[in-house]
């Protein structure tokens, strides 16, 4: 992301508070909100396309946040990407927007989180670092089937995202492998898997 002034990344972060709302700032409420003109506004929001943080259609309340996907409606929720499931949030403020119904295709699954991909280990199945993966948290109780993408932590390697070899009991698992490995891998140390990838989304 190009370097924004302080007053610039307080306008991008009012844009995104009302898109989390499902709502299009005019530049009016801008104004309103930052107490001052409309032409300031203006201004700032200029110097953002610019930069290709945003980007306008001309008409009345359009301001699209450019590689942010959109609130279409009240169903979507919004997740901050983080670097560490963990909680802590990506330095760049990055979000993204997942139909809510999208998770309840897996049954298991007790919340979604989306993080940056921490390693190139899927680049065989199309999945590389920086991607964002869409990450279901599950339930204690929950079985992951063969052939799935999990998130794991390794007390040795960190963050890893592995091909499920054979269905594991959550959170100890046994065999995770590489793609394209014949055998199996046994991970050194210990391992806790945190979830399994149910989406992964690329920023083009």
């Amino acid at each position: 992301m190009k370097k924004l002034t302080e007053k610039q990344e307080q306008v991008l972060e009012y844009i995104r508070s009302k898109h989390a709302d499902n709502i299009f700032p005019s530049l009016a409420e801008i104004a309103a909100h930052f107490k001052v003109g409309v032409s300031t506004v203006h201004s700032h929001l200029a110097a953002l396309e610019r930069k290709e943080i945003i980007r306008r259609s001309g008409r009345a309340r359009s301001i699209v946040i450019n590689g942010e996907l959109l609130p279409r409606d009240r169903h979507c929720v919004m997740l901050p990407v983080l670097d560490d499931p963990n909680g802590k949030q990506s330095h760049t403020g990055e979000r993204v927007f997942v139909d809510e119904m999208f998770a309840k295709r897996y049954p298991n699954v007790v919340r979604m989180q989306a993080l940056h991909v921490p390693d190139d280990g899927m680049r065989p199945l199309g999945i590389f670092r920086g991607d964002i993966a869409i990450i279901g948290r599950l339930s204690s109780r929950s079985r992951i089937p063969f052939g799935e993408v999990v998130l794991l932590r390794n007390s040795e390697a960190g963050l890893l995202l592995r091909l499920c070899c054979r269905s594991h009991d959550i959170p100890q698992p046994t065999f995770c492998a590489d793609p394209g490995r014949e055998r199996p891998a046994v991970l050194p140390g210990e391992t806790v898997i945190i979830g399994m990838v149910l989406s992964i989304i690329r920023r083009y």
